[in-house]
């Protein structure tokens, strides 16, 4: 296994421990004898130790779902999530995580608990350098990240029969 299939591993199994053994409720996840599914998605934190000989993995953020909502039903107030995607509501949590962990690492009392760092130069924060931030999804995206990529292939398929 080479170093990068064994942190996608690592990766998949901090998500999956926090999906099915984490403090998420039972509601709305699938259930395997009625052979139910639901994209899965997440953010994970890989933080080094001091010498960068050995890492720890933590899920920060997830996300279920595979719906958008039609215009038919949207909301002009805005009061309806129109897109519930797994990977638009981990990002959702991501960054909610994320002003979480700078409000932390910039109160004088817990700044060392926090990924981020404030920059001496810009003032803006940075994550730390023993840092990394990884994504997890269960299956690729749908809309225009997997529709391009099929458009492609089929082109060059084409052009290669006509040669």
């Amino acid at each position: 296994m080479t170093s990068l299939s064994i942190i996608a591993e690592k990766v998949k199994d901090a998500v999956f421990q926090l999906f099915f053994f984490g403090a998420i409720t039972k509601n709305g996840k699938p259930e395997k004898d009625k052979n139910e599914f639901t994209l899965l998605a997440g953010f994970v934190v890989e933080e080094f130790d001091d010498k960068k000989i050995s890492s720890s993995f933590r899920c920060v953020a997830l996300g279920t779902g595979t719906k958008c909502i039609p215009s038919s039903k949207r909301r002009k107030d805005g009061c309806v999530l129109c897109d519930s995607h797994a990977e638009v509501i981990a990002r959702r949590a991501l960054v909610r995580w994320m002003h979480e962990e700078i409000f932390k690492a910039s109160t004088a009392s817990s700044p060392k608990t926090s990924v981020f760092v404030r920059d001496a130069c810009t003032k803006m924060f940075k994550l730390k350098g023993n840092v990394k931030l990884h994504f997890f999804i269960s299956q690729p995206p749908c809309g225009d990240a997997a529709v391009f990529r099929v458009v492609k292939k089929e082109k060059e398929k084409e052009e290669e029969e006509e040669e």
